[in-house]
This record gives C-alpha cells, structure tokens and sequence, in this order.
C-alpha cells in the first residue's frame, strides 16, 4: 500500500480539508504518472475487495493524520476510488465527510 500512502502523505495530509479532495484527486491524476494513479486504484480495489478496511484506518491515521471510524473509511476509500476511475471530471459530493 506504497502508493495509498503517498497519496496520503503528499495530497491528502492534516493540511487540507474533506471540501478540497475533489481538486486534489484531480491534482493527483493530472501531475503523477499515470502508473502511480493506476496503483493507488488497484491498492483501494484491494482494500475494498479484501474487506479489511483496518488496514485503510491504520494508513489513514499514522500517514493522512486523520481518526476516523470504520464507515468513514470505508465512505473515503470509495469516494477516492470513484474520483480517480472518473472519465470526466465531476466533483463529487464531499459532505457525506460531515456528517
């Protein structure tokens, strides 16, 4: 999970704010080469396929800085996966993190 962990450290960090994921997995799409886009996509397709999203709350919290439950987890995993798979860019509803 090299890759999940890099976009957490360098795009996703306790910097920035759940109203700015949409620009920064763009960010990310647009400036990483597309290997590493495409290995952050298959390490979040693991996650969610394996089922064993403590692993995802572990790298979120020691590498993002960020505490969150299970579903939340779960809610970012997904809604990362989505915006990164994306053909078109949609920003994507980020107040599911509010609430």
């Amino acid at each position: 999970m090299d890759s999940f962990r890099y976009f957490l450290e360098c795009y996703f960090n306790c910097s920035t704010n759940y109203n700015e994921l949409n620009e920064l997995i763009d960010e990310f799409k647009d400036t990483e080469k597309s290997s590493n886009v495409n290995k952050v996509i298959s390490e979040l397709q693991s996650i969610i396929n394996s089922k064993n999203l403590s692993i995802a709350q572990i790298y979120i919290k020691k590498y993002g800085m960020r505490n969150m439950d299970i579903d939340k987890v779960l809610l970012l995993v997904e809604f990362i996966l989505e915006k990164l798979i994306q053909k078109q860019r949609e920003n994507l509803d980020t107040n599911i993190f509010y609430k």
